[in-house]
Parts: C-alpha cells; structure tokens; sequence
C-alpha cells in the first residue's frame, strides 16, 4: 500500500510524469504481482511445498523495496519501472502464499477465525504503514522546504496540497525547481523505508512457520462383488453356521462302506 499510494506522486512530482501515464508506470508492479501469484498458486498445488514460497516472498520484496528506496531524480525509465518487477513478485509470492498456509495448518473449526484474523491483520497493518508512512513524508517535505524558502511559504506548498504544489513547481526557475524535487524525493526516499523495515521483520516471522505440507487425500477404490460369489459366500457360510448335530462325524464317516 505504501508503494502504491507513494509512487504515484513521486513519478508526478519528482520526475514530472503526468497523471495517466504515472498510473502506466506502476504497471510492472500490478502485473508482476499477479504472474507471480497465479504462478506461485499452480506450484504448490502441483508441488505440495508451500513453505519455500513463504520464505521466499518477503526476500524477494525486499530486495524490490530498496532498490525503490534508492530511486533518485537522474533515475531513468528504466530504473522508475524495473524497480518495481522485483516487489512485484516477492509481494504475489507471499500474498498468495499466506492462505494456503493458514489452511494447511488450520483445525477445521479454526479455518474461518483464521481466514477473518488474516484479513484484519492485513487491514490494520495497511492502515498503520500507510498512516506511518504519510506522516514521515508530511514532516520530511516541510522540513526540506523550509531550508528552500521560508516557513511561512513552506508551510503553505504543504498545506495546499501536491496538486498545487506541482502546478507552482511548474513556474519556478530551473535551479529552484530542481532543489524542490531534491526535497520531494528525499522525503519519498525516506518514506519508503518503512516497507523496508517491515518486510524485514516479516522475513524473521516467517522463519517460524510449521513445517508442513499440503495433506492429499486419498481415495481408496474397492472392486464390485459379482452375485456368483456373494451366493457361494453366503451357501459357504450357512453351511459352516449348522449346529453341530447336523454337521457329519468325521468317525462315522469312516466306518462307511
């Protein structure tokens, strides 16, 4: 959530990308994510192994996530896009990883507390890296701004917002255009590293995940008795059931002629 809501702005900003095609710069991070997570998905089913995508997801997203962190104003395309393949994938593996390991490991009257609690874990930590991650950002501009212009003018490009901020930007001379973009990238690039702290712990709490598989059931296939053999079964029986007076002597029968 924090790189999508943070890198649309900085390619608006930073980089002077407009609206529409800001959104066409993020796709290698939407598409990645969903190769990774259909693919991720078709492994485990086929394989049975959901751990080493469990562990290798949040790997993969942090290695993404600090090249993001490193992004700059000489950034080319190349890099404002290629950065994102890789979190792109680590996020897809985990995400789609997750589920399927709460239904591994989950009692079948846990299974439905277990899919809610990862939904609200999900909302909440979203809803407190973003909020975190805002603030940081917030903070950052304005105390960047203010060693540009004074702090009432600095005070006031924060409170107007981005959209009006980019529109003044777009006045400005080169040099002080460029020292704005400085700050703006410094306060994204520093804002970015919450997800970076964040996966980090995430690679630590995924180290203790339950050792186990997808469980297959097996369904055990039992051939069709034919009526011969049910009646020779049944004739059998009933002639081992007769009571002892019936049943012949083996002495009597000896002394048969």
């Amino acid at each position: 959530m924090i790189h999508g809501s943070l890198l649309v702005m900085y390619f608006q900003t930073v980089h002077n990308i407009g609206i529409t095609l800001s959104a066409v710069y993020q796709i290698p991070l939407t598409v990645s994510s969903i190769f990774s997570s259909v693919a991720a998905g078709i492994a485990i089913s086929a394989w049975g192994h959901y751990l080493p995508f469990f562990w290798a997801g949040p790997p993969i997203y942090l290695a993404g996530a600090v090249l993001l962190h490193t992004l700059s104003t000489a950034s080319n395309e190349a890099q404002l896009m290629g950065y994102q393949v890789p979190a792109g994938i680590g996020f897809g593996t985990a995400v789609s990883t997750t589920l399927i390991a709460i239904q591994a490991i989950s009692a079948p009257d846990d299974l439905t507390s277990a899919c809610v609690a990862d939904a609200v874990a999900a909302q909440i930590g979203r809803a407190v890296g973003v909020s975190i991650s805002q603030n940081l950002f917030v903070g950052l501009l304005n105390q960047g701004l203010r060693d540009i212009v004074s702090p009432d003018e600095a005070s006031s490009f924060a409170r107007n917002g981005l959209e009006r901020m980019i529109e003044n930007m777009r006045t400005m001379d080169a040099g002080l255009r460029q020292q704005f973009r400085e700050a703006l990238n410094e306060a994204v690039a520093t804002a970015l590293l919450v997800p970076v702290a964040a996966i980090s712990l995430a690679i630590i709490v995924t180290m203790f995940a339950e050792r186990r598989t997808l469980i297959e059931k097996r369904v055990v296939e039992t051939q069709p008795v034919s009526t011969e053999h049910f009646l020779s079964t049944e004739k059998t029986s009933g002639q081992d059931d007769l009571p002892n007076h019936q049943q012949p002597d083996a002495l009597d029968r000896d002394r048969l002629p």
